[in-house]
């Protein structure tokens, strides 16, 4: 990888950290105000269970794994299930539009991750430990 090539995704991890941190701490916020208001119960719990899973990942995504950055697909998919479940059981309306709405921006920031590092070697960024001057 070139010196460029990693700073570019550095950059990329940083503002899709960012966006994830954004996200996660929306629904933190959703599920605080569903304790005030007496929202659906299991639906507010979904919610900040998927907000502390993106917490997790935060820490995770630069490892050379990049198991940080598989879990959004997974609490974008916990939202829209709980979504799904919320209007069929005629959840708290807001908090419902709220789940779907973050599994619609982890699901966005899933996509944009992968178009944005398609060029990149994929999973395979062993040379970032050793920073832009090599092995010490």
């Amino acid at each position: 990888m070139t010196a460029e090539t990693v700073i570019i995704l550095k950059i990329m991890e940083r503002r899709a950290q960012g966006a994830a941190a954004l996200l996660a701490t929306g629904l933190a916020v959703a599920w605080m105000f569903g304790v005030g208001y007496h929202a659906t119960s299991w639906l507010g719990w979904t919610v900040v269970a998927a907000a502390i899973v993106a917490y997790g990942s935060l820490g995770t995504i630069r490892t050379t794994e990049v198991q940080g950055f598989a879990t959004w697909p997974l609490v974008s998919l916990v939202l829209f299930a709980g979504w799904l479940f919320g209007l069929a059981t005629s959840a708290t309306a807001w908090l419902t539009w709220i789940a779907f709405a973050g599994g619609c921006g982890f699901l966005l920031l899933t996509m944009g991750f992968l178009i944005g590092t398609a060029h990149m070697p994929p999973l395979h960024r062993h040379g970032l430990r050793h920073g832009l001057h090599g092995r010490a």
